[in-house]
Parts: structure tokens; sequence; C-alpha cells
């Protein structure tokens, strides 16, 4: 019983909106003919619901699509395959041959003749006018919806009640009444082909004689998507809407597990036993399915290459489910047959039958699979859409897992590495996880077998995943993988450092990400410590071993830890933020006390357990338990290792300190409190024996006082509060004496600058602390001034001997000179440790009142400073002194250094003073000293003039740049001090001698012109620099030199790794493309990194000096021209830099109001301001530019009464 027109419109009319029809052809369905009874249509059709989807055109590209090598790269329709003319064969063989070639000429002359038809119809309808053709528009699609048809398997699933089992038994039943009455166009396959275009939102459908050839079928596809290319929008449920896409695929899927049931995915076995060998093994549904929609994977449109591809994935999945269990039953019944001896019994015939048949089925499966493989799996895992590459990768791997005896092999597992590559971070994500969920079916002997190949292959990539991939995600299921792998033995040594070493140490890192990589390397311990215990069984199962009073296996599970982590340590890597972490700290925290008394133990006292055999009467003479002996060698630790241990210690006792260690079900606060508290009081008791043990090693102490810049902070519950709980003031004191002490004895300084900072800010600085600390900086003062004073003893006696030495035929003077070049060079590095500690303490106490400070200052000069001679030592050892100049640079630094950080508290202290006691305060003789650090600061910056017509390399040129750019940095950061200073107190002060020292020391409050060049020469140099990475012009002065590209550094190639992606003679010329771009992307992408490295590196570079030289023009120490000239470029040279020379132009503006400049011959007094911006210089600090040598920016700020702060922030003061 046929539904009315009526009926139909009404249905169409809920489900799909209107079209607008712009130059293609309709086909209509009127003419499709259902033998379904009207009771089966009413039943499908019943509870619909309306389904609203929209989607634009789909036609153009992804442009984060994955660009695959140009030789695969293929979008248009796939050409007819071998396995596809096999497949046109076995529907021949179904009906006439003749009246089959004959119809399929008429079927493609219909299609080709309606869409011309059609399209010549629209053109000579065309109306003249915009309204006419809009009238006309209107009409066409009202004709359209009163002869559409809808498809009623798309009615049907759009329903989120419909029962899909029943409907696609129903259609399978339907499809076998039609094969019977030998119909040549299959209604059937046309329905179930249109339900694929209708979910797409195609307004073109399928005619039953368009499907009947075959071989006509990339040229039918070829002619819808034109059509549907055309069209202005389209509906795309099968995307918009999950209950209808999901209804689709289980449609399919039943549709295949009937069939299967049926035999209908499989030839007649009279037809397939009489065949050739070369002919097809496919069922005549299985022809059709297979041929159209791998067609349809292949079309231009993105909607139904999504659509198609899916289905034709879910297809294979469900076959490779029937496969699977064909496999299972097959095995079960040939062990069945091996068992039956009688060969012409009955049972042995029908089993010996059965298997024929299953592994005639296995055949046709596995053609089937061919053809999906080379036409769907092999084309669209390289698409431009990454939503179908996802696709294909998330279907793959679901059916590699259900038949992994014929899926999980090279020849698919390879689609999944080729794409490990991909630029998109979804398909890698999927990707990842889903190799990781099949790698954890390690129990399956196939699937083992089968990733063997693969991950020998493929590894080296996962674990360079693990370490640059963009994506946390990526990364963690990399490591999840190489976990796997490790229980699957895939990984050695070598591989497992490569991994740890990748281990996430950043403060942001997400813990998800850090638990991977836990699992990994708790994995490879487990592994070694099995392998230990396994080698050496005999001796462990006859007698227990303790050391203290814990089991020797649980100290050498800490002995392997320590062997497999302390490759970290060798390297310098941060071991202890691993221990550190949330899921380390969980598995070690209660295991501190084993980590201490194994370290600090002596591995003598190592014994065996007596409990159990105290009732024998044993006499153990030492030396002769040779079991014994080999335990103690199992256990004994190397200097590497405890360090490694040191490390870890610190670690779990940060993440204690810092409540890291993950809260267990049903614990409160207070009973986690109790925990710490209980963890800390212990390490406590241990600190004086770790203490003592670090002492013997630099490198132990390093570690030492790291772990207690943590203990002290106050930010995590200082360790101060436990001390004081535990009425242990005394024994605080003791340690932190101890470690100043250390300081004051050794060669360490950098490692405790945090320390000090960290004291300084903390609760624990009592007054014996304090007291302490002053008698260190006393003596450092006292030791550095007598060595200097020693020192010129030595060298005018060597003078003395150069006089007296007639025969030296040079004159005697030149020796004298060049042999004091050589003095100062090398007594600058040997004071270097000692000016480094005083510089260091410095920062925090105020070293001014030292009663020797002053006379520490007069021996830098008349030691150093005075005698040093730039033009004496690159006329006669120019290379020698280049090679060793970045560490005099370092030393001479700070020795100026010093000398600003003594100025800094002069300056603060007399500016303290109460004008009442001014009188009493010399300004000659407070500052002479460092006025005189001024005077040699200009003397080396003008030797170091026109660097570039020296005959120097880049690379020295380079270096000596460098040394005159901190030069620079050191006398701005001086000048700005005095000229501060001299600012405040010049019109209303009672110092002595306040104008008679600047009035004869001018050069602390002015800069000569000529020196103002030098600044901006040097400004250019960073300019050029920055200009030349970046690739632009830069505008210039007129009398501007052009000689600044030749400080520019000749740019090193970067090589091209392959340690990653390896040359390998097993690999295709598809797999050698793949591997080759990999390579060119990971090499572009590792350049341009390197290259915006630098540019930040040189844009930060050039703001912090940009900095400088405002706050000289602010305080009128330079001439505005150098402004002028700062902000000409500034448009090009970065946003920083941009910002920083914008929200300054208001210095423009009072020059523009007549201010004079100054020059080499007058001073102007001028009380103006000198603030720096602070959104521009937080970001330059946030940057982390500002360095200990550019703190003097950072002081340049004045309140409402001009007052300024010119030395550092103060920590503490001692009055000394």
């Amino acid at each position: 019983m046929w539904v009315s027109s009526n009926c139909l419109y009404f249905c169409f009319s809920l489900t799909t909106p209107n079209y607008e029809t712009r130059g293609f052809c309709n086909t209509p369905t009127r003419g499709i003919v259902s033998t379904m009874s009207a009771a089966t249509r009413r039943s499908t059709r019943s509870n619909r619901k309306t389904v609203h989807y929209d989607e634009s055109s789909d036609v153009e590209q992804d442009q984060d699509a994955y660009i695959p090598s140009e030789q695969d790269k293929e979008n248009a329709p796939n050409h007819v395959t071998k396995s596809s003319t096999k497949r046109k064969n076995s529907v021949t063989t179904t009906t006439t041959t003749t009246t089959n070639t004959t119809t399929s000429k008429k079927r493609r002359t219909s299609v080709t003749i309606n869409h011309s038809r059609c399209l010549h119809q629209q053109q000579q309808q065309q109306p003249q006018s915009k309204r006419g053709r809009k009238g006309k528009g209107k009409k066409r699609q009202e004709d359209l919806e009163d002869d559409w048809e809808e498809n009623y398997l798309y009615q049907a699933l759009s329903s989120p009640e419909i029962n899909v089992v029943d409907l696609a038994q129903e259609w399978v039943e339907t499809y076998e009444e039609e094969s019977i009455s030998n119909t040549t166009d299959s209604t059937t396959i046309t329905l179930l082909m249109n339900l694929i275009l209708r979910s797409c939102g195609s307004f073109h459908l399928f005619q039953p004689h368009d499907l009947a050839n075959l071989e006509s079928a990339t040229s039918t596809v070829e002619e819808l998507t034109l059509a549907f290319g055309n069209q202005s929008t389209h509906k795309f449920p099968f995307k918009l809407v999950p209950v209808f896409k999901k209804n689709v695929l289980q449609f399919f899927q039943h549709i295949i597990e009937i069939c299967h049931e049926k035999g209908l995915l499989y030839p007649p076995y009279t037809q397939h036993s009489e065949e050739e060998e070369d002919s097809s093994k496919q069922s005549p549904l299985m022809s059709y399915l297979i041929t159209w929609m791998t067609s349809l994977t292949g079309s231009a449109i993105r909607a139904l290459r999504f659509t198609s591809t899916e289905i034709s994935m879910i297809i294979q999945l469900e076959l490779s489910k029937i496969g699977k269990s064909i496999t299972t039953n097959l095995s079960r019944l040939r062990k069945h047959l091996t068992k039956l001896a009688d060969e012409r019994s009955t049972k042995f015939k029908t089993i010996t039958s059965t298997i024929a048949n299953y592994e005639s089925q296995l055949d046709t499966l596995n053609e089937y699979f061919d053809d999906l493989a080379s036409v769907v799996v092999s084309q669209r895992y390289k698409d431009f859409d990454p939503q179908i590459r996802l696709i294909v990768v998330k279907y793959l791997i679901d059916t590699v897992i259900a038949y992994p005896s014929y899926f999980c092999q090279s020849q698919f597992l390879k689609y999944f590495g080729w794409l490990l590559s991909d630029p998109v971070n979804q398909v890698r994500n999927e990707i990842t996880r889903d190799l990781l969920k099949l790698y954890r079916l390690n129990k399956n002997q196939e699937i083992v077998s089968g990733l063997t190949q693969f991950s020998t292959k493929f590894k080296s990539q996962f674990i360079a995943m693990c370490e640059v991939d963009v994506d946390a995600n990526v990364r963690g299921n990399c490591c999840g993988i190489l976990t796997e792998m490790i229980k699957m033995g895939f990984l050695d040594g070598k591989d497992k450092h490569s991994v740890i070493r990748a281990f996430p140490f950043g403060a942001t890192t997400k813990l998800k990400l850090q638990t991977e990589f836990v699992k990994f390397i708790q994995m490879a311990m487990e592994e070694n410590v099995n392998f230990v215990l396994e080698k050496n069984q005999l001796i462990f199962e006859n007698d227990r071993y303790i050391l203290r009073d814990h089991d020797v296996k649980d100290i050498l599970s800490i002995k392997v830890l320590a062997q497999e982590l302390s490759f970290l340590v060798e390297k310098e890597e941060p071991l202890e933020v691993i221990f550190e972490s949330a899921a380390m700290s969980q598995l070690y925290f209660t295991k501190l006390r084993l980590f201490l008394d194994y370290l600090l133990t002596d591995i003598a006292e190592l014994r065996k357990d007596k409990g159990v055999n105290d009732d024998e009467e044993e006499i153990e003479i030492e030396g002769q338990d040779p079991d014994l002996d080999q335990i103690k060698q199992l256990v004994q630790l190397d200097d590497l290792e405890k360090l490694t241990l040191l490390k870890a210690i610190h670690g779990i006792i940060k993440a204690v300190m810092m409540k890291k260690t993950n809260k267990q079900g049903g614990v409160s606060r207070e009973e986690e409190e109790e925990v710490k508290s209980t963890i800390i009081t212990q390490f406590i008791d241990y600190i004086p024996k770790l203490q003592i043990f670090c002492s013997k090693s630099n490198n132990r102490y390093k570690i030492f006082i790291s772990a207690w810049q943590d203990l002290i902070d106050d930010k995590h519950n200082c360790i101060f509060n436990y001390y004081i709980k535990l009425d242990k003031i005394d024994s605080y004191e003791s340690t932190i004496v101890s470690i100043l002490q250390y300081f004051y004895e050794f060669s360490l300084v950098d490692e405790f600058q945090p320390f000090f900072e960290k004291l300084f800010n903390s609760r624990g600085l009592t007054e014996s602390i304090k007291l302490e600390i002053q008698r260190i900086v006393d003596e450092l003062v006292e030791n550095t001034t007598i060595y200097l004073r020693d020192n010129q003893q030595e060298e005018e006696e060597q003078q003395e001997d150069i006089q007296n030495d007639s025969l030296i035929d040079m004159d005697h003077d030149f020796v004298l000179w060049t042999n004091r070049q050589k003095h100062v060079i090398k007594l600058c590095r040997e004071v270097s440790i000692l000016v480094q500690k005083i510089k260091l303490i410095g920062n925090y106490v105020n070293i001014a009142n030292l009663e020797k400070i002053d006379d520490l200052i007069y021996q830098f000069n008349n030691r150093i400073l005075n005698k040093f001679d730039l033009n004496v030592v690159l006329n006669q050892w120019k290379h020698n002194f280049i090679l060793q100049l970045p560490k005099f640079t370092q030393a001479f630094i700070a020795i100026i250094e010093l000398v600003f950080i003594i100025g800094g508290w002069k300056f603060e202290k007399i500016i303290d003073i109460p004008q009442q006691d001014q009188h009493q305060i010399d300004i000659e003789l407070e500052l002479e000293m460092v006025g005189d650090v001024v005077s040699n600061l200009i003397r080396y910056i003008d030797e170091l003039k026109e660097l570039n017509e020296g005959d120097h390399t880049p690379g020295d040129l380079g270096k000596l740049i460098d040394f005159k750019c901190q030069l620079i940095y050191q006398y701005i950061n001086l000048m700005i001090s005095f000229r501060l200073f001299y600012i405040k107190f010049q019109d209303d002060n009672d110092f002595k001698h306040f104008k008679v020292y600047f009035r004869s020391n001018k050069s602390v409050i002015m800069i000569k012109q000529d020196l103002q060049m030098e600044l901006l020469e040097m400004f250019l140099i960073k300019e050029v620099k920055l200009a030349n990475v970046l690739e632009i012009e830069l505008d210039r002065d007129d009398e501007e030199g052009v000689h600044y590209e030749e400080y520019l550094e000749k740019e090193l190639p970067v090589e091209e790794e392959s340690t990653v992606f390896s040359e390998n003679e097993d690999e295709d010329d598809d797999e050698k493309t793949q591997r080759h771009e990999k390579q060119q992307r990971l090499l572009k992408a590792k350049q341009e990194q390197l290259k915006q490295d630098e540019i930040w590196k040189l844009e930060k570079d050039l703001a912090v000096y940009s900095l400088k030289l405002i706050s000289l023009v602010k305080l009128q120490l330079i001439s505005n021209n150098v402004y002028q000239r700062l902000k000409k470029n500034a448009g090009q040279l970065g946003e920083v830099y941009y910002k920083l020379i914008e929200q300054e132009k208001v210095v423009e503006n009072r020059y523009e109001d007549g201010e004079a400049d100054v020059n080499a011959n007058e001073l102007t007094d001028l009380g103006i301001d000198v603030g720096v911006d602070t959104t521009i210089q937080g970001e330059v600090e946030n940057a982390e530019v500002v360095n200990d040598n550019e703190s003097g920016v950072a002081d340049i700020c004045n309140d409402g009464d001009k007052e300024q702060d010119v030395s550092m922030d103060l920590q503490l003061e001692l009055d000394v």
C-alpha cells in the first residue's frame, strides 16, 4: 500500500529544510519501487521525531590538514583496482552478460543526458531581472518539494526510538526477495547508497540503473560530486546529530552481522568451487557495497568522504569480528580433527567439510580486507581533513584489537607510525591513546608478536615525542606506551635513560604527565630489582640480611633506583624535581628514614638477621661469609649514587614541607599534619650527621645547601618552627653557623646566593646568626685588603729584579709596564672569590660601615683599576687575553659591582643623616674612592673605542664588545647614583666640601660629548644585531657609519639530526619519503625556534640598555639627540621595545618646550622626574632581563619630595 504524496510531502517538510537550487539537476526518487509491505513501512516510520541539522558548504579544505608527500597526494576518486575488477565479475555471473552491457550503456547515457538537459533548461529559463530570477527560483523549489519522496531508511534512522536490528533485518529480507526475482536494477542497494547521500545533505540521489554497472562507479561519483558541489548549502546530520549517526552506524553493523548469518557475505558454494583462482570470491551484495562505498570515499566533497569513510571502517570492524570468530572456530575444529583416527567416518567428513567452508569464508573476508585497506585506509589516513584521519585511526585500532592475527601486522601498523608526526594535536593524541590501549593488551601473544617490528622501528620517535611534543597528553601517552614496552622487553638501558631524561621538570607541568613518567621509572626499577633478586635467589632464600632495622631487599630497591637515576646527576639535571613531584613523593615519603640510614650508615654494619637461630651456637669470623660479602657488594654505593640519594632526599623533604604528598582517602587534615611532623622531626635528628657527611665534598654540600634554602623558606612552613617546637634552637643555630663557616672557608659562592636570600627573609635569622655574619664579612674584607697589600710588596720585588737584570736588552720601562699588566690580570682573578663573597653579603648587609671598607676600595684602585691598561694588553697579548676574557670579565666586573654596592650603602647612610648633623660628614673623604672608579671606567671605555678598526675575528670582536658593554652598564649605574645624590642636595646641604668635591670631579655628574657617542655606539651595535635577525632595513642618521655589519657574527647552520628517524634498509620508497619529510619539518621547526629565542634574547638586551640610556636622558646626562635616535626604528624592533619608547614620549615633549641640552661644558641643574615606567620595567624584569648588573635601572624612581634611594633594597643592616 503506497503512502499518499501529501503524507510524503509532510514527512519531508519535517525533516528536510528548503534548499536553494542554483545550476544543478535534481533526480527525484519517485521511480524507486519497494517490495516491502505497508505494515513494514508503518513500523519503520512510526514514532518519528523531527531532526534539525545544518552545515554550510564543506568543499573547501581544512587549513590545519595533514599534508602528505607529493607523490601521495590523492584527493581525486580512486581508480579501479584488480580486486574491484573481481567484484564486477562476481556481479556479472548473476545476470546475462549481453543484457547487463546494453543496459549499462543506456544508464550511463541516462545520467549524463539528464544532467545536461537540466542545465540547458535552467539556462533557457533564466530571467533577465533579479526579481524574475527570485520568483523562478521559488517556483522551482516548490516543484521539487512536491516531487520529492524521502528515503525511508533516512527517516526511520532519524528517530531515537527506532529498533535498528529490526530495520536491518527487514532490509536484508527485502534484498533476498529482490535477489530471488533476479532483478537487474537493485532498489534495495539504491536505498542504502542514498541513505549515505541523504546523511551528507545531498539533494542529488542515485537511481537504480546508476548503480548497476560497477565499471562506471568512478565517473558516476564524479558526476554526483559536481552536482553536489553546486549546492549553495547542505545539511550534515551524520556529523551534527549524534543519535542519527549512531543509528546509521549500527544499521550497517547489523546488516553485516545478519548477512554473515544468512551467508550473503559469501558467494554460493557451488559457484565458488567451480570458479578460477583469480576470479572474485565476493558475494554480489558485498561487491556492490564495497565498490560504491570505496568510490564515495574518494569524493572531493568532504561530507561524502567523512560519512563513507566512517561507514567503510565500521564495516571493516564488523568483518574483523566475524573473521576472529571464524578463526577461533577453525582452530577448534582442526584440533578436534587431529583426534579422529577414522578418515572414512561421517564425523570426519563433516568436520573436514566445515573446515573447508570456514577457510573459504576467511579467503572471502581477506579479500574484503584487502579492498578496504587498499582504497580506504591507504588513502584516507592522509586525508586533508583531520577528522577523517581520526576516523581511520580510531576504527583501525579497534579492528587490530578485534582481529590481531590478521591486522596486527606491519602493513597496518605502519599507518599509526606515519601519523605520529601529524601536525594536528588531536590526531596525535588519538593515535597515541589508541596505541597505548593496544600495548596494554600485552598478554595477547599475537599482539606482542605483531608489535615487535613496529616497536623497534618507531620507539625512537616515541622517545623523542616524550620530550618535544607540545601536547602534554601526547607526551603522557607516549610515556605510557614506553612503559608497556619495558614489560614487553623492547627497551634497553639507553632507551630508558633517554625517557627519564625527558622528565617534565617544569613547575607548570600537569600532574598526569608527571605521573606517567613516575610509572615509567618505577617499572624500569622493578624490572632491574627482580633481575637482581632472581640472580641471587639462593642467597636471599637461605638467610635474611638487615642494615640497622631495614631488610636488605628494601635497600636493594633503593640501590637500583640510584643506579637508574644517577646519570641525571652526572648531566647536572634537577633530579630532586622528580622526587618532589606528587606522584613520586607519595611512593617514597614514608621511606625517608630508609634513604637516610642507607646513605649515612657504614656498609660494614650489614649483617645477617639471627633472630630465627638464637638457640643455635654460631661462631662468625669476619671475612669468612661469602654470601654476606656478596650482599655488601650488591648494595655498596659509589660517589655518584650517593649524590643521587642526596638529591632524592632533598626532593622528598621538600615535597613534605610543601605538602605535595597526595592525600589518601579517609585521612584527616590533623592526621596528615601529624605524619608530616613525624617525618620532619626524624629528619631534624639526622641533620648533624648529614651535614658532616656532606662537608666532605663540594658536590655534596651544594645539595645540602640547596635543601636548606627550601627548609628555611617561610612560604613552606620554615623548619625553624619545628626546631622551636622541639626546643632545639641551639641545634638550629649550630647548623646555620656551620653552613656560614663552610661559605667562608671554601670556594662555593653562587650556590649560597638563594640561601642568603631565604635566610635574610626568614624568621630564623637570630641574633647569634647576625653576629656570625658580621664576623665573617669583617674577616673577608680584612683578608682581601691584606692580600692586595702583600701582593704589592711582591710586585715591587719583581720590579727591582728586572731593573737589576743587565741581560734584558729591551727597554726596562716597557718590560716593567707589560709585567705589571700580567700581574694585574692575575691578581684580579685571584681575589675574585673573596670579592664575590663580600658582594653577596653586601647585597643584604650595610658593609659601608665596616672599619676597613675604604681601605679595600683604595687597594682596588691602587692595585688593579689604576694600573690596568687595555691598550698595552691588546697590543701585546691580544690573542691570549681574549681567550681568558670571559673569566677575566666576571672577576673584573665583580670588583666594580662591589664598589657600586659600597657606594650605594654610603649614599643611603648620608641621605639618612639629619641636616643638623650633616656638617660632620666630609663628602670628599666619603666619595673620593668611588669617584676614582668612575674615572677609570671612562678611561676603559675610551680605550675600547673603534674596535672595528682592529684586526679582530668576529668571535674575538664579540667578546670585546660584551666586555665593553659590561663596563658601560657599571658606569651608568654609578653615574645615576652620583647624579641623583647631587640633584637632591645641590641647593640645600651642610656637608663638608660638597661643592669642592663636585667642582673638581665633574666626571661623576656629567658626561662629555665623545663619551655620549660611545654610549650611543653601543646602542647602534645592539640595534643592528636585532635588525639582522629580524631581517629588516634600519633607518639611519646621515652621520652614522656603515661599519656596523662588522659586529655581526656568522650564523652556524643547524645540523640535521638522524637519531630519531634513522635510515633503514628495509624501508620502501613511501616510508623513506615520510621519514625525510618528518626530518625536514623537525629541522625547520628547530631553526625557527632557535631564531625566535635569539630574537627574544636580543630584544630584551636592547630594551634593558635603552632603559639605561633613557634614565640618563631624564637626568640630563646625555643629549636629547640620543633619545631621538632611540625611537627612530622603534616600530620595527619588537613589541617590548616599541612600548618602551611610546611610554617615554614625555621626555621629548619637555625638550620641545625649550629646555636646553646637556653639553660637555655646562651642567644644567634641574630637579626632574627620573622615574621609569613601571609597566615596561615589569615586562623586562618578568622576562628575566634585568640581572645584577642592571639593578640600577630598577632604582631610578623618586617620590613627591624627589628623594631617591640609590642602593638596593635593604634586607638587613648590621651596626659595626
